[in-house]
């Protein structure tokens, strides 16, 4: 009868195979005998055949390959539909997938041609440094400590102010974690303060190191520029007189404030954080930005804190202070 299959034995066939290479998958049965034999798939089931291909995934999710200066060779893949890594090469520094540029602090790095890009009006260049890069910087980062944005995406409100009227909404909790994959134990004054807000000043070189001595906050436009932060100053303060008893009060106070604020992380420990950021002095409008935290601590940390304290620290906590910098990915700042 036409359309009835006869119910009859049927050979059960299987076979694996090893994908190597990215492709498609196509599966059909042939008959090569000498004499004329019906070669076909079952489909006696009512809810369809009896042909099952299933696929088991790897373990492995993504697989990297470089050439010297950092490009992926073409050997490189990663796993469709899952969140593959971009801190690739170095592990420090953010793979841009749009420009293929590795980005770095204030300007971008051309892993094809071994060659750092920036802007000749808005920063000074360490030369050296910018040769030695290419030549020193081709394995995984473990010397240093690491800052991890955990948040998906950020969401605030304007930022701009229009004719006196308060910023709306332009508070947000951040969520971070501190890493140590290095064998020192160290301290890090002024970590433990809320973050502030990175101005033009942040971004100055001071003698090889960015000068910043504590947690900041970065904002970065579609174009990988940074957006610098204005402190806007109210009309009703109260100011008082600047004299030099008040001054010296200030500054006993702070930097009581700035030892006192140390956080000391071991050997292989990571703590996560949480902290409520105002964004209202970045002047913000609507539209998408990028976000990443970048601590750093100068030589000159003797200036806030006295060599005779930070020894005892170092004695009391089993650590050395932490003299350098360090930085998060990016993550996406949506100004609604």
């Amino acid at each position: 009868m036409v359309g009835v299959s006869p119910v009859i034995a049927h050979d059960f066939m299987m076979r694996e195979y090893t994908a190597k290479e990215e492709g498609y998958v196509f599966m059909y049965v042939s008959n090569e005998n000498a004499t004329l034999v019906d070669v076909y798939f079952s489909l006696s089931r009512p809810c369809g055949n009896d042909v099952v291909m299933p696929h088991t995934k790897s373990n492995v999710i993504q697989y990297n390959e470089y050439y010297p200066f950092g490009m992926n060779t073409a050997n490189s893949w990663t796993q469709e539909n899952t969140t593959g890594n971009n801190f690739l090469y170095n592990a420090g520094s953010e793979l841009n997938k749009t420009t293929s540029n590795y980005e770095m602090f204030f300007r971008e790095y051309d892993p094809a041609l071994g060659r750092v890009i920036y802007d000749f009006h808005k920063q000074s260049i360490i030369i050296g440094w910018l040769i030695l890069f290419s030549l020193i910087n081709c394995t995984n980062d473990t010397s240093n400590l690491q800052l991890e944005l955990l948040n998906q995406e950020l969401r605030i409100g304007h930022t701009k102010p229009k004719f006196g009227k308060p910023c709306i909404n332009t508070c947000v909790d951040i969520t971070f974690k501190l890493n140590n994959p290095t064998k020192e134990n160290y301290m890090l004054y002024n970590f433990l303060t809320s973050p502030q807000l990175a101005t033009e000043e942040d971004s100055l070189h001071d003698r090889k190191l960015i000068f910043i001595a504590g947690v900041h906050v970065f904002v970065y436009n579609t174009f990988n520029q940074q957006i610098r932060s204005a402190r806007y100053i109210s009309d009703d303060i109260n100011y008082k007189a600047m004299t030099s008893e008040f001054m010296e009060l200030k500054q006993k106070e702070s930097r009581e404030k700035y030892r006192t604020a140390k956080q000391v992380i071991h050997a292989g420990q990571s703590f996560e954080f949480v902290h409520n950021i105002n964004f209202k002095d970045f002047d913000l409008e609507p539209g998408n930005y990028q976000v990443k935290l970048i601590y750093s601590q100068s030589p000159n940390v003797t200036h806030k804190v006295d060599s005779s304290l930070i020894k005892e620290d170092e004695k009391t906590h089993n650590a050395k202070v932490y003299i350098g910098r360090f930085w998060s990915n990016k993550i996406k700042l949506v100004v609604e």
